[in-house]
């Protein structure tokens, strides 16, 4: 797959699971905006087709942040990885209401919302642009775990996300 010229979000993108996605987007051309809480590795760091930007996707005010670092970083998104996530190790007796909030914006509104939020820069750069939710087994799903097409101006969930094609 050829990815020149297009630009990449990859939420969680300097470790882990995340970290092989943006090394695969990498390897196919594309420039990639990673978004997280921890500063990327040296090696990450000094790659010419990387920027980053520190937020917390627990921070309600995330989605809109990673919007405008990527327009100022690159133009603009093509391409969104929702990878990042998190479960907490604690048992039902020891979960606060805090835990399990962090937990929902963290793993669902995040998700939801930066999508929202680079939807009119993805409009703006192809007819179809890609948003995939990347879990790994045991985390939560998102609302629309796989992959959202945007074609045209009608976003849609791609049939193999179980989503059919209606609007």
């Amino acid at each position: 797959m050829k990815l020149n010229d297009k630009v990449a979000v990859v939420t969680g993108g300097g470790r882990g699971i995340g970290r092989g996605i943006t090394e695969k987007l990498l390897d196919a051309g594309a420039v990639v905006l990673v978004a997280q809480r921890q500063p990327l590795d040296e090696a990450l760091a000094g790659h010419p087709g990387v920027a980053w930007t520190g937020v917390d996707l627990a921070d309600r005010e995330a989605p809109y942040a990673i919007a405008q670092a990527v327009e100022e970083q690159f133009g603009g998104a093509d391409i969104l990885v929702n990878n990042a996530g998190f479960m907490f190790e604690r048992s039902l007796d020891e979960m606060t209401e805090n835990d399990w909030d962090r937990l929902m914006i963290v793993n669902m509104r995040a998700p939801v919302f930066l999508a929202k939020a680079l939807l009119p820069q993805m409009r703006a750069a192809a007819a179809a642009a890609s948003s995939i939710s990347a879990r790994s087994r045991g985390s939560a799903p998102t609302p629309a775990c796989g992959l959202l097409r945007l074609q045209g101006r009608r976003p849609r969930l791609h049939p193999r996300a179980g989503g059919g094609s209606r609007p």
